[in-house]
């Protein structure tokens, strides 16, 4: 009897070894799958996409609370884009895409770029945001700087919007208790104030 045991065992252990290289290439390709960086855009195409990676992880760099790469949001963005907006919109935010990406393609896509068209158009006079944003509200987009500011405004306004939206920001940053203390109903206020009633 105890001989069977033995076989039994050996046995089970070799099937062990030789499946355990089988196993760990699963293991590993679910894990690379899960951490992949690249996705696959739906509404941008692939150069697009890199652009909306780094001006949203601009926006919302990683500090000690989650970036927005690592929440998503570059991708959540694209399929916003594609799900929620009229073709109008799509139009314009496509035009707008392309121009910002013709600027940012000269520099091979830097960070250095994307961070310096972000400031030439958030930091640019008042005087010529609320002319862009005039021409926004008229409809006329025949000017590519017009187009170039409506693309990073809407970006910049949906990453904001999807990062405090998102799971994690909402159940570990911006949590609340909706009762702010515990209830406490006979309290002696002689005590509490230092001097009697």
């Amino acid at each position: 009897m105890e001989r069977r045991k033995a076989l039994s065992r050996i046995g089970l252990s070799l099937g062990y070894a030789a499946a355990a290289p089988t196993l760990f290439s699963i293991l590993q390709s679910c894990q690379t799958e899960e951490n992949k960086t690249t996705w696959s855009p739906i509404f941008f195409n692939e150069k697009q996409a890199v652009v909306i990676d780094k001006i949203t992880e601009l926006i919302l760099p990683k500090t000690d609370l989650p970036g927005a790469a690592e929440l998503n949001i570059p991708k959540f963005i694209d399929l916003s884009f594609a799900e929620l907006l009229s073709d109008e919109e799509k139009a314009t935010i496509r035009k707008g895409c392309v121009e910002a990406t013709s600027i940012l393609e000269k520099d091979n896509f830097t960070t250095e770029a994307c961070d310096k068209l972000l400031n030439t158009y958030f930091n640019a006079p008042k005087e010529k945001q609320e002319a862009y944003l005039n021409s926004i509200n008229k409809g006329t987009f025949n000017n590519p700087e017009v187009l170039v500011y409506n693309f990073l405004n809407k970006v910049r306004g949906n990453t904001i919007w999807a990062y405090k939206n998102s799971e994690y920001i909402g159940e570990k940053v911006l949590v609340y208790d909706p009762v702010p203390g515990p209830f406490q109903g006979c309290i002696n206020w002689d005590n509490k104030l230092g001097y009697s009633l």
